[in-house]
């Protein structure tokens, strides 16, 4: 099945494909706190990144990203010792 057209744009600028990313583009960066069940039944069923509502501040997106990365780096330097 094809990615939904949010999710390919997501994929395309190199956000993270979730619940909170989907909604902020869907909803031009400010999305309800709330969605009512017409809404929540639009979102792609078929994707379990989407099915549990976390609330997720882009503070907490990016902490996340950068403790990735982090990991990440801290792995590389492990690698460069040996």
């Amino acid at each position: 099945m094809a990615d939904n057209p949010l999710i390919e744009v997501l994929k395309h600028y190199g956000e993270p494909v979730n619940r909170d990313s989907f909604l902020r583009l869907a909803y031009a960066g400010k999305p309800p706190a709330r969605l009512d069940p017409e809404s929540e039944s639009e979102l792609p069923q078929d994707d379990v990144r989407f099915m549990t509502y976390r609330p997720t501040t882009h503070e907490e997106v990016k902490a996340e990203e950068d403790e990735k990365l982090a990991k990440q780096e801290e792995a590389k330097a492990r690698k460069t010792k040996k």
